[in-house]
């Protein structure tokens, strides 16, 4: 996990991809992460492609730090 606060805008949507390389972390983790409640995801209503929003991506840094 990075030390450095990831510059995400808060109502911000991000894959969980993109997710992992912010917080400098392996995709299976953030996936490990949302099934153990440390993390919430939604998805398009459309695509039901996942995503997590920014301001979850704070907190787990702010939890891990």
């Amino acid at each position: 996990m990075t030390n450095t606060r990831p510059h995400v805008a808060l109502d911000g949507h991000y894959s969980i991809t993109e997710t992992a390389s912010l917080l400098q972390v392996d995709p299976s983790t953030i996936h490990r992460w949302v099934r153990s409640g440390y993390m919430k995801k939604k998805s398009y209503r459309h695509s039901k492609r996942p995503f997590i929003q920014g301001l979850e991506i704070i907190k787990i840094f702010n939890a891990c730090n």
